[in-house]
């Protein structure tokens, strides 16, 4: 009997989904609109696997339900099979960067809103779909009415990143094909339950909702992500991700499991140079001291966590070769300069560093006040010994 197999399917297809949604996290959305379409996308796809395994039980397994409860099911399954592409060509829009006006975003309501009335037309005068004296469902001559509008949003979906793919930059293109082979994917699926009865386009679009995310979305938030915690100018981590980390550091902490070194270090002479030579010259400084400071402590995370002010956590093999590490700063400076005005400048840097002691540091906090006052006083004596 089909209606078993076509049940397991749509149970599978059901937990895939809800596996998605639980895997990505909603509460670590960055609040783009792509986000909020994409959750929506998920649960309206839950929600019709839902009524399409109710509506097969109650064709099979339940008897006593009544014709009209039956025909509530199928006009709610109707529904969502409409207002799912809608959410799909919004989806496709928001990745676009397609803006729209709220006219034509009102219109893009339009065909679902004629159908969800049509619909209830058919609950009373039935001329898309009936339930037959066995509880069975039947297709009416009207069917096709309820579909096209489905297939509407598809189709528009199509042509937005057609046109999206032919015109954007390189680095997009790819982008917008793998949402065109994602939809292109669920229009085969759409056209093959609308002319073959008992094929169930929800795995497949399931199934599509899973390459989506991997190919498409979930590398979109984590490359987003990746630059939300990137200093722009120097490429090591900023501030944000420095705050992170102290919190990680402050659990081990309290946990007793906590063996770190902080290394604050101050890039020197930023602000003669912005004035003698401009600011490209001090971004310049900036960018090969943060690669002289990376190159040092290279198993370890680097932050800008200020203008000149750069934080470095050791822990592992860095933390346990801390101090030939400080003694390597001092060599390495020696040798290594930056071009300005057609002139070499050797980089000066100060530092400071603070070991994790848990009679003396609370917080990570402490430690960093400790390297601080450390880098400030390197400071000093290095101002002293130029003169």
């Amino acid at each position: 009997m089909y209606i078993i197999p076509c049940i397991q399917l749509d149970v599978v297809a059901l937990l895939t989904c809800l596996m998605v949604y639980v895997h990505k996290n909603p509460k670590q959305d960055l609040g783009f609109f792509s986000d909020r379409h994409f959750n929506r996308m998920l649960w309206m796809t839950v929600i019709i696997l839902s009524l399409d395994i109710l509506s097969w039980l109650m064709e099979g397994y339940l008897p006593g339900h009544g014709h009209f409860a039956h025909n509530v099911v199928l006009a709610l399954y109707f529904l969502i099979q409409t207002m799912l592409p809608l959410e799909l060509l919004k989806y496709c829009l928001s990745i676009c960067e397609v803006q729209l006006s709220k006219l034509k975003q009102r219109l893009l309501l339009l065909p679902a809103t004629v159908n969800a009335l049509l619909l209830v037309v058919n609950l009373f005068r039935p001329f898309a779909y009936r339930i037959a004296e066995n509880n069975s469902y039947a297709r009416m001559f009207g069917y096709l009415i309820i579909i096209i509008w489905p297939l509407f949003y598809i189709l528009s979906s199509i042509a937005v990143c057609a046109v999206r793919s032919a015109r954007a930059p390189h680095y997009e293109k790819e982008t917008a094909r793998k949402i065109l082979i994602f939809i292109l994917f669920i229009f085969a699926s759409a056209l093959l339950s609308a002319f073959l009865y008992g094929f169930s386009p929800w795995p497949m679009v399931a199934l599509g909702l899973v390459y989506l995310y991997l190919n498409v979305h979930s590398k979109q938030t984590r490359e987003l992500g990746l630059l939300a915690y990137k200093d722009a100018l120097t490429g090591v981590r900023n501030a944000t991700a420095y705050a992170f980390m102290m919190k990680e550091l402050d659990a081990k902490i309290q946990a007793g499991d906590a063996a770190f070194s902080i290394v604050v270090a101050d890039v020197d002479d930023l602000k003669a140079v912005n004035d003698r030579y401009g600011h490209n010259a001090g971004d310049q400084l900036l960018i090969h001291g943060a690669k002289l400071i990376c190159d040092i402590f290279a198993h370890s995370p680097v932050h800008r966590i200020g203008g000149d002010e750069f934080a470095i956590i050791l822990e592992g093999s860095d933390y346990a070769a801390r101090d030939l590490l400080i003694k390597r700063i001092s060599r390495e400076m020696a040798y290594t300069t930056f071009p300005i005005a057609g002139r070499e400048h050797y980089i000066s840097i100060a530092f400071g560093i603070a070991d994790y002691d848990s009679r003396v540091h609370r917080t990570c906090a402490d430690v960093f006040k400790a390297a601080d006052h450390s880098m400030y006083v390197d400071k000093i004596h290095r101002k002293r010994a130029r003169r």
